[in-house]
């Protein structure tokens, strides 16, 4: 797929009811699922253990070589020549069959194997199965052998920054640093921008509009489009309501990526995501999170960042926001409804495997910031004024104390506040891929 280009959509959201969309060129999709499993096996194939060991966390063993990084081996003899290559001894072939408990395509029983000895040790027995068993149903056992994936350009890659937001004082303070910051990250400083403004005044709103605008203009993309809309139906609903109408009025169409944020979400290291998002296996890039909801738990994707290919969500997918907003829904819940055949597909990735630090489902880890002070407060906390370092460099003191800050478009349900919201695993049925660090 060297020669066909990739399109990274990263969305920056200001609530709006249409775009001109002339400004993005729009290109054909590129991708397509069954390509994904259409690979020719060559003398120059290279093929590693995928994980799946036994694990000691309940329902976090891998379970496909997609939802590591890896391609899958979709063929009987590939997977013996697979075997042969990574040091499997005594190979004794199985298959090819279907079981529910042993991962889609290529694995050799455990044994007495570890993750340190990688294939030593193992039983011989590999097993090839054209079903997406759920390797004993988490808890592994089942090592995976899988396929180098040979990256996608990024160089090639177009790139639309999704971004939303009511135009509050905090993040018209984005606004204005993010020119600085995202000429830190070159990939996304290449990528095309979409700002999306929903806004609840009658009054002043062309002052809003050309003061965005402005700030806009500044930020190092070089194409630039920003959307206004004078209503906002609010917090929840208003962030349920812009990725429906982005999906549903084809904004994306033509685009491999879009990266959705809120101006307060800094990328302080890109590089995760894009190792991610050039991989063809991987069709979303999302962070989970489990919090209480209603006295039970609820198994949430993070809303304030995730990357998506456009072409495995459904257009209408997000098109019950309004019946979700009069149900007290969060956009967390419908992002996660939206995404769920790409969960079920395995082609997908966490930006980072756990620990993970989000509170209250703020991502704040594997390269993305989502603050909730002013951006000058927030960089002057982080020491990130004229470069990044990593916040785990933070005293505990420093990071607990802008957990509580204010954030002038977000408030918390309190039933996240009032729970652990920093767990996320296990959840039942989404593949766990926790081989990222």
């Amino acid at each position: 797929m060297a020669d066909q280009k990739t399109v990274a959509v990263v969305l920056v959201m200001l609530f709006v009811h249409s775009i001109p969309t002339a400004a993005f060129s729009k290109l054909q999709a590129s991708i397509r699922a069954d390509e994904l499993h259409r690979q020719t096996t060559t003398a120059s194939e290279t093929y590693v253990i995928g994980g799946g060991y036994r694990t000691a966390s309940g329902g976090s063993a891998e379970r496909s070589c997609g939802a590591v990084g890896l391609q899958d081996i979709t063929t009987f003899e590939e997977c013996r020549s697979a075997a042969e290559q990574v040091g499997i001894a005594n190979i004794t072939m199985v298959g090819p069959g279907r079981w529910h408990n042993v991962p889609y395509g290529c694995t050799v029983q455990q044994s007495i194997a570890t993750p340190e000895s990688r294939a030593v040790g193992t039983n011989g027995r590999v097993h090839f199965s054209t079903m997406h068993g759920d390797n004993n149903g988490g808890i592994g056992g089942y090592v995976l052998l899988c396929k180098q994936v040979a990256p996608e350009n990024s160089s090639a890659m177009r790139v639309l920054l999704y971004v939303t937001t009511a135009g509050s004082r905090q993040h018209k303070s984005f606004m204005k640093c993010q020119a600085d910051l995202l000429r830190r990250s070159p990939k996304l400083a290449n990528a095309d921008v979409l700002v999306y403004i929903g806004e609840n005044s009658s009054k002043g709103s062309n002052t809003t509009q050309m003061d965005m605008q402005e700030l806009l203009d500044k930020w190092p993309m070089p194409n630039k489009q920003l959307i206004y809309e004078s209503h906002n139906p609010g917090r929840q609903s208003g962030a349920m309501k812009a990725l429906h109408v982005a999906f549903s009025k084809g904004w994306f169409r033509g685009y491999d990526w879009v990266i959705r944020i809120n101006p307060d979400v800094i990328f302080y290291d890109e590089t995760r995501l894009f190792n991610l998002m050039e991989n063809p296996q991987v069709r979303g890039v999302f962070q989970n999170c489990l919090c209480p909801r209603h006295g039970r738990g609820a198994h949430l994707t993070h809303t304030d960042f995730f990357a998506v290919r456009p072409e495995y969500v459904d257009e209408q997918a997000f098109a019950d926001w309004k019946w979700r907003a009069k149900h007290g829904h969060w956009a967390e819940e419908q992002a996660t409804a939206a995404f769920q055949h790409i969960y079920d597909s395995g082609h997908w990735a966490n930006l980072k495997a756990p620990p993970v630090y989000h509170p209250y489902c703020r991502l704040q880890d594997g390269g993305v910031w989502h603050s909730q002070s002013t951006c000058e407060n927030s960089l002057h906390k982080l020491g990130w004024e004229s470069r990044f370092n990593h916040p785990d460099v933070l005293k505990r003191e420093i990071r607990v104390a802008m957990d509580d800050e204010v954030d002038e478009e977000y408030d918390a349900p309190q039933e996240l506040r009032a729970g652990n919201c920093q767990r996320s695993w296990p959840l039942p049925g989404i593949s766990n891929p926790s081989n990222q660090t």
